[in-house]
Protein backbone atom coordinates (compact mmCIF):
# COMPACT_ATOMS: atom_id res chain seq x y z
CA UNK A 1 0.00 0.00 0.00
CA UNK A 2 2.74 2.50 0.96
CA UNK A 3 4.74 1.72 -2.16
CA UNK A 4 1.69 2.39 -4.35
CA UNK A 5 1.17 5.76 -2.62
CA UNK A 6 4.84 6.57 -3.12
CA UNK A 7 4.58 5.73 -6.83
CA UNK A 8 1.57 8.01 -7.07
CA UNK A 9 3.45 10.81 -5.29
CA UNK A 10 6.42 10.23 -7.60
CA UNK A 11 4.16 11.16 -10.51
CA UNK A 12 4.22 14.71 -9.13
CA UNK A 13 7.89 14.99 -10.17
CA UNK A 14 8.64 16.16 -13.72
CA UNK A 15 8.90 13.35 -16.25
CA UNK A 16 12.55 14.04 -17.00
CA UNK A 17 13.38 13.78 -13.28
CA UNK A 18 11.34 10.58 -12.89
CA UNK A 19 13.10 8.93 -15.81
CA UNK A 20 16.51 9.81 -14.40
CA UNK A 21 15.93 9.00 -10.72
CA UNK A 22 12.50 7.38 -10.27
CA UNK A 23 13.51 3.73 -10.13
CA UNK A 24 16.39 4.42 -7.79
CA UNK A 25 14.17 6.50 -5.50
CA UNK A 26 11.52 3.77 -5.44
CA UNK A 27 14.13 1.11 -4.64
CA UNK A 28 15.54 3.21 -1.80
CA UNK A 29 12.03 3.78 -0.43
CA UNK A 30 11.35 0.04 -0.43
CA UNK A 31 14.63 -0.59 1.41
CA UNK A 32 13.76 2.03 4.04
CA UNK A 33 10.34 0.45 4.57
CA UNK A 34 11.87 -3.01 4.99
CA UNK A 35 14.39 -1.66 7.50
CA UNK A 36 11.58 0.05 9.45
CA UNK A 37 9.58 -3.21 9.52
CA UNK A 38 12.56 -5.08 10.97
CA UNK A 39 13.44 -2.43 13.54
CA UNK A 40 10.22 -1.19 14.97
CA UNK A 41 6.54 -1.34 15.26
CA UNK A 42 3.66 0.43 13.66
CA UNK A 43 4.79 3.98 14.41
CA UNK A 44 8.26 3.40 12.94
CA UNK A 45 6.70 2.15 9.70
CA UNK A 46 4.18 4.99 9.66
CA UNK A 47 6.90 7.59 10.17
CA UNK A 48 9.14 6.09 7.50
CA UNK A 49 6.34 5.77 4.98
CA UNK A 50 4.89 9.23 5.52
CA UNK A 51 8.26 10.98 5.59
CA UNK A 52 9.23 9.34 2.30
CA UNK A 53 5.99 10.40 0.64
CA UNK A 54 6.30 13.96 1.97
CA UNK A 55 9.90 14.07 0.79
CA UNK A 56 9.03 13.06 -2.77
CA UNK A 57 6.16 15.57 -2.87
CA UNK A 58 8.47 18.38 -1.76
CA UNK A 59 11.14 17.25 -4.21
CA UNK A 60 8.62 17.18 -7.04
CA UNK A 61 7.38 20.66 -6.17
CA UNK A 62 10.92 22.06 -6.05
CA UNK A 63 11.87 20.33 -9.29
CA UNK A 64 8.86 21.84 -11.04
CA UNK A 65 9.67 25.31 -9.73
CA UNK A 66 13.32 25.10 -10.72
CA UNK A 67 12.39 23.69 -14.13
CA UNK A 68 10.13 26.69 -14.78
CA UNK A 69 12.72 29.28 -13.75
CA UNK A 70 15.79 27.83 -15.47
CA UNK A 71 15.58 27.15 -19.22
CA UNK A 72 17.27 24.06 -20.61
CA UNK A 73 20.86 24.72 -21.68
CA UNK A 74 23.58 22.52 -22.97
CA UNK A 75 25.62 21.42 -19.95
CA UNK A 76 28.94 22.20 -21.63
CA UNK A 77 28.05 25.64 -22.94
CA UNK A 78 29.34 28.64 -21.03
CA UNK A 79 27.53 31.73 -22.13
CA UNK A 80 29.10 35.12 -22.51
CA UNK A 81 29.01 36.92 -19.22
CA UNK A 82 28.67 33.73 -17.17
CA UNK A 83 28.60 34.78 -13.49
CA UNK A 84 30.95 32.01 -12.36
CA UNK A 85 33.61 32.92 -14.91
CA UNK A 86 33.15 36.60 -14.09
CA UNK A 87 33.73 35.93 -10.38
CA UNK A 88 36.80 33.81 -11.07
CA UNK A 89 38.32 36.51 -13.24
CA UNK A 90 37.52 39.15 -10.64
CA UNK A 91 39.14 37.06 -7.91
CA UNK A 92 42.24 36.56 -10.05
CA UNK A 93 42.50 40.33 -10.65
CA UNK A 94 42.17 41.05 -6.95
CA UNK A 95 44.78 38.42 -6.12
CA UNK A 96 47.30 39.87 -8.56
CA UNK A 97 46.53 43.38 -7.40
CA UNK A 98 47.29 42.37 -3.81
CA UNK A 99 50.70 40.89 -4.66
Amino acid sequence: MWVALYQLALRFCPERFRKAYGLEMLDLYRQRLQRARRRGGFFARLYCASSGICDVLITGFLQRISHQRVPDREPTSIGKGDPLIHRLLQNMRLTFRGM
